[in-house]
This record gives C-alpha cells, sequence and structure tokens, in this order.
C-alpha cells in the first residue's frame, strides 16, 4: 500500500505527539507511589531495599536550605551519609489529616534499612516534623513512560519517511 497522500505526514504527526502526552502522562502517574506511600517519622528506620526514598515536611521553609542525609542503620554499614537531592516538583501528601510537603527525593535508596535526618544549613533551630517514606516502582514507570514517548516518535518518523519516499516514486512512475 502506498501512502501519497500528504495527510500522512499529519498522522505521523499525530503519532509523535500522541506518544509524548501518554508518555508523560504515564511518567507523571509514577508520583502517585509517592503519594501514596505510606509516612513514617524519620526517627524510625525504614526498610528502602529495592525501593526510593521520599522526604516531606510539615512546615515548608522555602527561604531555607534545608538538606536531609540518609544513613543505613546496621552495624556492618560503613555509615557514609547518602545525600537526598531537593524534590525535582512541588507534591503534597496527607497522612493523619496532616499535608506533608515533599522536600527531597531520592530514586535508587541503599539496599537496607536507613535512617533519614534533616537539619538547616543555618544553624538556627528548626520547628518542621520530617517524615519518610519508601516509595516503590517510581523509576520503573517513569522509564516506561519515557520509553512510550520515545517509540511513538520513532513511528511517527518512520511513516513519515515511508511517506516521503512513497511520494517520490509515485512522482517518479507518473513521468515515464
Amino acid at each position: 500500500m502506498r501512502l501519497i497522500n500528504p495527510l500522512w505526514y499529519l498522522a505521523a504527526l499525530t503519532i509523535a505527539l500522541g506518544g509524548q502526552v501518554v508518555g508523560t502522562a504515564v511518567a507523571a502517574s509514577s508520583w502517585d507511589a509517592v503519594r501514596d506511600a505510606p509516612l513514617v517519622n524519620v526517627s524510625e528506620p525504614v526498610d528502602a531495599t529495592g525501593t526510593s526514598v521520599a522526604v516531606f515536611t510539615d512546615l515548608p521553609q522555602p527561604d531555607r536550605d534545608i538538606r536531609c542525609v540518609v544513613t543505613e542503620t546496621a552495624d556492618d554499614a560503613d555509615g557514609e551519609p547518602v545525600d537526598v537531592p531537593e524534590a525535582p516538583l512541588d507534591l503534597t501528601a496527607v497522612s493523619d489529616s496532616t499535608t506533608w510537603h515533599l522536600v527531597g527525593f531520592l530514586l535508587d535508596a541503599p539496599d537496607a534499612q536507613v535512617r533519614v535526618a534533616c537539619a538547616a544549613q543555618d544553624g538556627a533551630g528548626d520547628s518542621a516534623s520530617y517524615a519518610a517514606s519508601t516509595p516503590d516502582g517510581v523509576g520503573e514507570r517513569a522509564n516506561l513512560g519515557n520509553g512510550i514517548g520515545w517509540l511513538a516518535t520513532l513511528a511517527g518518523i518512520v511513516l513519515a519517511i515511508y511517506v516521503f519516499t512513497s511520494r517520490r516514486r509515485h512522482r517518479k512512475e507518473s513521468r515515464s
């Protein structure tokens, strides 16, 4: 079947853009796991085996530099704290009628029991409470969305190239 109608270019663009929209929606849904994971006070250790670590606060302080670290609690652990990067987006979760705000997210947590500690870098007192959660599958869902977007873009490009070559062959044949 020869696709010589120029509207097929529009179909190729629709496939590429539609796939990007679907891929973005799938990747964005990975944050639902962060929002829905049970929150635990940072004074308690959490099992981060095969998961991510999300750190929340009940009192957002955007004007202060709050840093959080994750440390393994096992006796044989090397004790090196891992910095928790700042949250890439503004996300809230509700637990026990308290609204918690995401302040840090570590995608690849150490495979062990960990303890989270947060402190203000200005040395002043901090009246905020902190909680942690260990959402599972965030990276896999984000990668799936990314893959969907790339495959749809590739399919759109392949279709556009096929339409282009079909139209050129048709022109050559009609001239002959």
